[in-house]
């Protein structure tokens, strides 16, 4: 379920942003290998990675920061996943997170309001950038749910993608009951919808920002 979730994620992305003029390439292969292939090739300056806390993507980033010394690009680590620098958090509770809601609030209040959401990408950011040419698009094309032997009764009735996300949250805000009894936290074991306690795959997979 979770990687159909992804590749029609990343299908969205990849047709939104050819409505701008773009298009998304997708590589597969260890990073490292990668990079080095397609640094110098590709003649890319700048590498952007959603900054992480669990140890196996700091590990990565640490990699990838080496790579970027070694090969002469730059690398760039923004905080995306949530509303506020999780490090900054850990850095005002003592080094360590905080373990009451009380305590979070209050380490919140510290760090003031979040910033204000960026504006969305349009056409004239990519005036500057040239498409790719139809062969290269289609080689790095999006993958399909049978090139990585996925069985399609994997299906979920949750498709990914932004799009999809978008139209589910304007169902819910338009839904007058459901917005009035909204309440956290609260958790219900045995619900057939999705808990207000639990994280939406369409945050959680990147398909919406916060």
């Amino acid at each position: 379920l979770r990687w159909n979730f992804l590749l029609q994620s990343l299908e969205d992305l990849h047709k939104n942003l050819g409505q701008l003029g773009s298009c998304l390439l997708v590589i597969q292969g260890e990073y490292e290998i990668v990079l080095r292939d397609h640094i110098q090739k590709w003649n890319i300056t700048q590498v952007t990675l959603d900054a992480e806390m669990e140890p196996f993507y700091k590990e990565m980033e640490a990699n990838i920061q080496r790579l970027g010394a070694e090969l002469g690009f730059e690398v760039l680590s923004l905080v995306s996943h949530s509303l506020y620098n999780t490090q900054r958090i850990l850095d005002l509770n003592g080094g360590s997170p905080p373990l009451t809601y009380k305590r979070f609030l209050h380490i919140l209040s510290l760090l003031g309001d979040p910033e204000v959401p960026v504006r969305n990408v349009t056409a004239e950011d990519f005036q500057r950038c040239r498409a790719p040419d139809p062969g290269l698009a289609e080689c790095y094309r999006v993958p399909l749910p049978v090139d990585l032997k996925i069985s399609p009764e994997s299906l979920s009735p949750w498709r990914g993608g932004e799009t999809e996300g978008l139209q589910r949250l304007e169902r819910h805000l338009t839904d007058q009951g459901w917005v009035t009894s909204f309440t956290k936290p609260r958790t219900v074991p045995n619900s057939l919808l999705p808990s207000t306690t639990g994280l939406s795959p369409y945050f959680s997979m990147g398909c919406l920002s916060v």
